[in-house]
Order: structure tokens, then C-alpha cells, then sequence
């Protein structure tokens, strides 16, 4: 009986198992395939995964928003600008740049002719002088020697910024000299006149001073001779060494100037001028009756040279520019940006957070005299520190012109200092000197 109750009792298990793995999919609503289950179990693991991101993440701004309202005030010393530059501010327009100008200096030397050795015939033209000097006497010639030309020198950053960095004395020249020779027999009428051609020795280069050939063709006694001419131009250059950190804290003269670039200092300019010779002469020969050459001097016919034949001198390749548009490279250099010598000069800049500056400067003058000054938000436009009305409450910083004494250091409190901000200074000293001013303190405390 227990065997019987036994085997029974396994069969029904059996049957159970059996019984479920044949539902198929038209079973009715009743159940749910194998598929099916799969797929509630992926969504339901999906939800629990979805729920917990997003707690991570409430937890996560909570998090933030209790630290933000935990925040700690910075103390951070800015760098100063203004020492890095090392600049003194003046009260000077021109800040001791030379008035340019193109002047007119000229320096030429001209020895042009013909001579003949042998003459057999009675009354002959032995030779043909045309020079700067006197005849036989050929020397270089100066005229306006102290009306050289003057030019800022440097490089052209764009049509609108220029970088100085000299200024040149400029002393142009030009030569020309040739010389025809020859040892035969040439008959001529000395009474004829010596026709000098009309020409002009020019450069043959565009784009330098150079030496080049050329060709004069004088007449004499109805004869053109073609005599080879040696030509050259040049420029004697003195280089002088401009003041280049001293900023103004007047107005900036705002006339013109004339630059030259550095890559066409040998460019011949376009503006020149046509210089002459300064005497000319032939001289006649007779004849020896016993031996038939031509050895007797008769003397020589000198007259004011003619100006057909002239040589041309060039000047240097320039270009006039505003004053104003001279950058301030070692400023420029250090802040990151253009800056002009009109601007002022940039204190510091807050690079950290918004905040309040302790800021400390002193004040250096040369002659002793008093600054008077001005803090600003950003760079000054090309006008003058007020000389009058200025106070020495540091206070009044945004709205008043402020005012030290030579060897004063001063405190100004500056509040509301925004990040990525930058203050700037333009000062002017009201008797004369330079004023040097250095910061001692930059000190930012965040809020």
C-alpha cells in the first residue's frame, strides 16, 4: 500500500513540471510565455536603474547646494601690470619723439668728359669737362647740410598700429662719372658750341639703392660721342635710439609723421630732386709748326654748366602715419593686447572672482613735484588729466581726478571688483619730471 501512495505521489510531481513547459503562446490570458517574462524582467530592472540615477542624483544637488552655501571668502595678491611694464607718465604731447621731416640735404658729385691725346689739326678741341668742383678740379658738392632728413624707423604691424623702434638722420647722395678717351685725330670748329644732351641719370632699381651703367652723349664740333657713365645712389643713415618708456598723461600731438619700415630701408623713395653740375669747360689746342702736333695750349672756355644733364638723389621709401597709431609694444607685450602711448598704463586685472582690492601705490617724481591722476575701468581715450579740481580723497576714485605727492604711497579701496575686470591709471605731473608709479600692494579678497 505504501509502494502504491508512493508512486502515485511521484507522478503527480512529474505531471506538474510537464504540464507547465507545454504552454504555448494560444494558451489564453491566462498565462504568460517564457518570452514575455524575459521582457517584464529587462523592464523592471530598467526602472530600478532609472530610479537610482535619479536619487544619485537629487543627493548630488543637495550636495552642491549646501557647499555653495558654505562658501569661504579668497585673499589672493594680483599681479601688477604696471611694474612689469616699468613706464613713467609725463605731461609731454610729442614724449621727446623727433619732428620728422624729409629734408633737403643733397650730396652729388658729377665728372662727365672727353679728351684727346694726339691733334694735327690747327685749332682742335683736346677735351670736354662737365663736373661738380671747378674744371680740373672735380668734387663732391653739399647743399642745405643741416636740413637732413629725419624719420621714425620700425616695423608696420597693420594699417593702423606701427611699432617704433629708432629714428634715422638721413643723408642721401648720388654720383655719376665718365670719361671718354681717345688717342687719335679728331678735327673740329672750336668756336662751335659744346652741346650737352638733355638726360637725367636715374636708379635702375626700384627696390634698393644700387651702382648701374648708363650712357652720356655730349656733341662736339657736329660729333656725338657716346661716353659710358658709371652711376650710383645711396643714403648715409645715422640711427638714433627713440624714448620708448615714457607714456603721456596730456594729449598725444596727433600730427603726422614720416615713418619708415624696416624692410624698405633700402627702398629709394618716390620723392627726389634733380641736381645739376656746377661748372663746364673745353679747352683749344694749336698746332706745332715743326712738328705738327697739337701740343700748344690756347686756353680754355669755361662757361656756367648747362643744365640739361642733371642727376637724381633719393630719399628713403616712407610712409606718413598719425602719432597716435604708435604702439606701446613693451605695454602691449606684457598685458596681452594692444596698448597706445595716449591709453594710461594697466594697473592689474582680476582673474579669480568677484570681490574687493586693497590696492597700494606710490608715487615717484623726478623734479618732486605732485601727480595728479586717475583710476578708471578701462583705457583712457587720447585726452589730458585735469590739472585743477582734484582731491586727495582716495574716496572719490570713480568720479574725481586724485592727486599724490612725490614719495606718497596711497591706499585706495576699490569694491565691487567683477572677475576677468581690469583697472587702468593715466597720470600727468603738474610741474615737469616723470612720475614713476609702482603698486606695493594688490590684494583681493573675494566675497
Amino acid at each position: 500500500m505504501l509502494k502504491k501512495l508512493a508512486c502515485l505521489f511521484l507522478v503527480v510531481l512529474i505531471s506538474i513540471d510537464g504540464f507547465a513547459a507545454v504552454v504555448s503562446d494560444n494558451d489564453g490570458s491566462a498565462f504568460v510565455t517564457k518570452s514575455e517574462f524575459e521582457d517584464l524582467k529587462k523592464n523592471f530592472n530598467k526602472q530600478i536603474e532609472r530610479y537610482n540615477q535619479s536619487l544619485d542624483n537629487k543627493i548630488d544637488g543637495k550636495i552642491a547646494d549646501f557647499l555653495g552655501g558654505q562658501h569661504v571668502s579668497q585673499i589672493v595678491d594680483l599681479k601688477s601690470y604696471i611694474n612689469a611694464i616699468g613706464h613713467s607718465f609725463s605731461d609731454s604731447t610729442t614724449l621727446g619723439w623727433p619732428a620728422t621731416r624729409t629734408g633737403t640735404y643733397r650730396k652729388w658729385f658729377i665728372n662727365l668728359g672727353a679728351l684727346y691725346g694726339h691733334m694735327f689739326k690747327k685749332n682742335t678741341t683736346s677735351q670736354l669737362q662737365y663736373l661738380t668742383g671747378s674744371i680740373n678740379s672735380a668734387a663732391w658738392k653739399e647743399e642745405n647740410t643741416s636740413n637732413y632728413g629725419i624719420y621714425l624707423y620700425g616695423e608696420k604691424v597693420d594699417d593702423n598700429t606701427w611699432k617704433l623702434q629708432n629714428y634715422i638722420y638721413s643723408k642721401p647722395y648720388a654720383s655719376v662719372g665718365g670719361i671718354f678717351t681717345s688717342g687719335s685725330s679728331y678735327q673740329t670748329d672750336p668756336t662751335t658750341n659744346v652741346t650737352i644732351p638733355t638726360k637725367t641719370f636715374t636708379n635702375s632699381s626700384s627696390t634698393s639703392f644700387d651702382s648701374s651703367s648708363d650712357t652720356w652723349s655730349p656733341n662736339l664740333g657736329g660729333k656725338t660721342l657716346n661716353i659710358n657713365v658709371t652711376k650710383s645712389f645711396g643714403i648715409a643713415d645715422t640711427f638714433y635710439d627713440p624714448t620708448l618708456n615714457i607714456v603721456t598723461g596730456n594729449q598725444l600731438s596727433t600730427t603726422d609723421v614720416y615713418f619708415v619700415e624696416a624692410k624698405n630701408l633700402n627702398y629709394p623713395g618716390t620723392t627726389n630732386a634733380d641736381m645739376k653740375a656746377s661748372a663746364m669747360g673745353w679747352e683749344v689746342r694749336g698746332v706745332d709748326s715743326s712738328t705738327n702736333e697739337g701740343i700748344t695750349k690756347i686756353g680754355w672756355t669755361a662757361t656756367t654748366a648747362n643744365e640739361n644733364t642733371k642727376i637724381r638723389i633719393y630719399n628713403h621709401k616712407y610712409e606718413t602715419i598719425n602719432r597716435t597709431k604708435i604702439l606701446n609694444e613693451q605695454a602691449t607685450k606684457e598685458f596681452g593686447s594692444n596698448i597706445y602711448y595716449y591709453e594710461g598704463l594697466p594697473i592689474f586685472t582680476n582673474g579669480v572672482d568677484k570681490g574687493s582690492v586693497e590696492l597700494k601705490l606710490k608715487f615717484v617724481n623726478s623734479s618732486g613735484s605732485q601727480t595728479v591722476f586717475q583710476i578708471n575701468t578701462k583705457k583712457f581715450g587720447n585726452t589730458a588729466i585735469p590739472t585743477s579740481g582734484y582731491t586727495s580723497d582716495y574716496k572719490e576714485w570713480e568720479t574725481k581726478t586724485l592727486i599724490a605727492n612725490s614719495g606718497d604711497e596711497i591706499k585706495i579701496n576699490l569694491e565691487y571688483v567683477l572677475k576677468d575686470e581690469t583697472y587702468w591709471i593715466k597720470a600727468q605731473p603738474l610741474s615737469g619730471g616723470t612720475t614713476t608709479i609702482t603698486t606695493t600692494r594688490i590684494r583681493l579678497t573675494t566675497e
